[in-house]
Order: C-alpha cells, then sequence, then structure tokens
C-alpha cells in the first residue's frame, strides 16, 4: 500500500507505458526503436530491418516459444534498478548469462506472442504437431484452455505496468463491425474481451497509420486518439504525432521530457520535450516522403541509424 500526493507519486516513477497498433508497415517497429535504450523482445524477424535503420545498436532477443518470453520476463522482473549516464532511470538485468542494461522493454509483437500462447496451450509448440498436416485432426481449445490464454495476456499487461521502466507493446491491428455496422480497429487478438480489455494497463495508445499528402508522399504518423478504437493519449500529447527519422523528434525520449518536465527521465542525446509541441501540424520534406510504408522498413542513406551514446 502506497499513500501519498497524486504529484509526488507520479512523480516517483517518471516512465511511460505505452501500446501502439497497426497494421504491417505503418512503422511501429522503427518507431519504437527509437526509444531509448530498448530491449526489443522480437517475435517477428523480419522488424529486424527496420530495427537496424533506427537504431542499429539496440539489444534484440528472439522469441521462439512461450518459454523464451517467460524466461525474459522472470529476469526483467527481479533487475536491479541503475541510474546511467548522470542519473536517467535504467535497469540491469541478467539474461541467458549476459549483462544488460536498458531504459524502454519492447514488445514486438504480442499479438504473435499471443500466438505462441495458444500453441503451448494447445500443445503444439517446437513441432509437438505439424500445422500443415490438415488430417491430424483440429487443435482442441476448449473453454478452460481460452481461459488461461486470457488470463496470461491479463497477467504480461499487469506485469509489465509495474516494472520501473519504459514499456512499448506492438500489436497488429484489424477492423471490426459490429451488428449496428459500426467499424472499430482493435488490437488483433483471439478472444472477445481482450480486444477492448487492454488500454487500461497503458498510460497510453496510438494507432500506427500511413497518411497519404496531397503531393502523392506519405507520412508515418500515430493517432492517439482514433473514434471507434481503445486510442488514447498521455495527458497533454497531441492527438497526432509524425513519425519523422529527425533524430529525437516524436520519440518516446522527448514524449517523456514532455510529461515529466524537470524530471531526469530516459531520453537520447537528441530527445527533448520542445519536439512535441506541434508534433501534429509537422511535415517532413517532400525527398523523405516518397518511401512507401514497406521501403520505410530497409536501411537507407535517408534514414541513418540514430546516434547512440558511448
Amino acid at each position: 500500500m502506497r499513500v501519498g500526493r497524486a504529484s509526488e507519486t507520479f512523480q516517483r516513477r517518471p516512465v511511460l507505458k505505452v501500446a501502439v497498433l497497426g497494421a504491417s508497415g505503418a512503422g511501429k517497429t522503427e518507431w519504437a526503436a527509437r526509444s531509448p535504450r530498448p530491449l526489443i523482445l522480437l517475435t517477428e524477424p523480419q522488424g529486424k530491418a527496420s530495427i537496424v535503420a533506427a537504431c542499429h545498436d539496440a539489444m534484440v532477443i528472439d522469441i521462439e516459444t512461450w518459454d523464451d518470453f517467460r524466461g525474459v520476463m522472470n529476469a526483467v522482473k527481479v533487475a536491479n534498478y541503475v541510474t546511467i549516464d548522470g542519473g536517467e532511470p535504467a535497469l540491469e538485468a541478467t539474461i541467458d548469462g549476459h549483462t544488460i542494461v536498458f531504459q524502454t522493454l519492447v514488445v514486438d509483437s504480442f499479438t504473435d506472442l499471443q500466438r505462441l500462447m495458444i500453441n503451448r496451450v494447445a500443445g503444439v509448440e517446437s513441432g509437438a504437431r505439424d500445422r500443415l498436416d490438415l488430417d491430424g485432426g483440429a487443435i482442441n481449445m476448449g473453454f478452460e484452455k481460452w481461459g488461461l490464454v486470457t488470463s496470461a495476456c491479463e497477467s504480461v499487461w499487469a506485469q509489465q505496468r509495474n516494472l520501473p521502466c519504459n514499456t512499448v507493446f506492438l500489436f497488429l491491428a484489424e477492423e471490426k463491425i459490429d451488428d449496428a455496422q459500426q467499424r472499430s480497429i482493435v488490437p488483433m487478438l483471439s478472444g472477445q474481451k481482450l480486444p477492448y480489455s487492454m488500454g487500461q494497463y497503458f498510460n497510453a495508445v496510438g494507432l500506427a497509420a500511413v497518411r497519404r499528402l496531397g503531393d502523392g508522399s506519405s507520412q508515418h504518423v500515430i493517432r492517439w486518439s482514433v473514434p471507434g478504437s481503445p486510442t488514447k493519449p498521455a495527458p497533454g500529447w497531441p492527438t497526432l504525432t509524425v513519425n519523422t527519422r529527425t533524430p529525437g523528434q516524436t520519440t518516446l525520449g522527448s514524449l517523456l521530457a514532455f510529461s515529466y518536465p524537470g524530471l531526469m527521465t530516459a531520453r537520447e542525446p537528441d530527445d527533448d520535450a520542445s519536439f512535441v509541441q506541434g508534433a501534429s501540424v509537422h511535415v517532413e520534406p517532400a525527398q523523405a516522403q516518397q518511401t512507401s510504408p514497406a521501403q520505410a522498413a530497409e536501411p537507407s542513406a535517408q534514414a541513418p541509424a540514430r546516434r547512440r551514446r558511448v
């Protein structure tokens, strides 16, 4: 139990818990990789090209099974709180014999992580059953097993909320139409409850998208307030930010500085609260807009890897 004034308890933990959903190619992975000193738990190997383009020395752990993820989370939960770079908060964890210091835990993606959960519960993990063998019988996922999956998802979200570090959880998005023909965009998750309950575990939920401009070019943006979706901005945030490739602009580190003025927060050298102001009306130069979502995932001369601290 903690008792104290809201302003004091809020400032004790100057970290953010952020979820971003969006279609493949919307720029989710690249935005997350630009977070302060990220540790990226990667279930989607194709995302490494985007990570290298955004932050070539980000720490990445390939997650191939549910036990891989569970082992990392157990190590992170007992990580030591440390300060780096003159007082910035960080965690130091020992994972598979490696000592890793990080400031942001990234899960890319939770949609795919849930698939690993289901495989484990259904007993088809690690080649226990050939998923291409259609004659092998249907997977039996009864009510009790779906209950285990739902409970595991909510437990992971609750545990990340309690970590003394920044977290970024990425989800694929899907459109749903209800009986009244109302459209909504929600995280792509199995289960009726989970797509609508996940927002309560995060400070902010954004929808990554590609915005077409009048000259035929495009921008990667994150919309923090979209009707018919679980999106929500943190207090004071603009409703839309543009994912520029200029160091510091609209990054998680800049949003941290904006949300916790005057406090020591995790950040990269170019992160600054001033980049958040007016983010919703920022337009990139036309030359930088000619990249399609698929091309944006590839390293290029126009998208240099971000400078890291030594």
